[in-house]
């Protein structure tokens, strides 16, 4: 088990090298640049808001990934630097549960696992700066503590699940079902009432507004069951591009 875990910290710490290689040498993909912007204004204290100008407009879709972000970037770290640490943090946690639920055993299979987290196609996702390693691990954790039968810890997993993406809700609800065919009395008596507010606070989630960042270019859904709404103009007041003002940002 040491072995396994130096194994899994030195994967972690290449996949964080990776992504601050990348944003120190390359360019993120524009709309992770996009929810960074709205994690900065989160964290400047002007809530989330794409700019000051026109008010509220939700299109952060990735909610809880856009709240840690803020997190970090108010304690000063650089929003796409705290990107790379959670995404570092997520495929740890890959590792963690993946080499557990399948009872690896051998330095061998351990550095395997460890490989194809690292080259996979969820991993560079995330060097373009998404959420993809971080919401794996977070889907990675569920599973392990369903398969360990520790409930509370998964309905709080679950809750964490579907605020990270919003089709997170749809995960966790075949992870609760998968629980409750294998073990149908322990699931409910641990969770109860408590996976039924879960899960209604989730679907709440699921319904909030899913709009990329406003180009002014025609309509789109302010939410996804919901009637569209026209785009607000966004271009800077003092002139220059949007993308110049999100690379401003995101450089300040």
């Amino acid at each position: 088990m040491p072995a396994a875990l130096v194994i899994g910290g030195i994967t972690a710490a290449l996949a964080l090298i990776g992504f601050l290689a990348v944003l120190a040498t390359g360019h993120l993909d524009e709309d992770a640049y996009i929810l960074f912007t709205y994690s900065h204004n989160l964290a400047a204290g002007h809530g989330i808001v794409w700019d000051w100008a026109h008010g509220h407009v939700e299109g952060a879709t990735d909610f809880l990934w856009m709240v840690l972000l803020a997190g970090l970037d108010r304690l000063g770290m650089d929003v796409g630097a705290a990107a790379g640490l959670l995404n570092a943090a997520g495929l740890a946690m890959s590792y963690f549960a993946i080499s557990r639920v399948a009872r690896l055993r051998g330095m061998a299979t351990h550095c395997l696992l460890a490989l194809a987290l690292l080259i996979s196609h969820i991993t560079a996702g995330s060097l373009g700066g998404f959420s993809a390693d971080f919401y794996c691990g977070v889907f990675a954790v569920c599973c392990y503590v369903g398969v360990r039968k520790q409930y509370a810890v998964l309905a709080f997993a679950l809750l964490t699940l579907g605020l990270v993406r919003p089709d997170g809700v749809i995960l966790a609800t075949g992870v609760l079902i998968a629980v409750s065919a294998l073990d149908p009395g322990g699931v409910w008596q641990k969770i109860g009432y408590f996976a039924a507010g879960l899960f209604l606070l989730a679907l709440a989630v699921l319904r909030t507004p899913a709009a990329s960042a406003p180009d002014g270019q025609g309509p789109y859904p302010i939410a996804p069951f919901g009637p569209p709404l026209e785009r607000p103009s966004l271009a800077p007041a003092g002139g220059g591009s949007r993308a110049h003002s999100v690379a401003a940002t995101h450089n300040r």
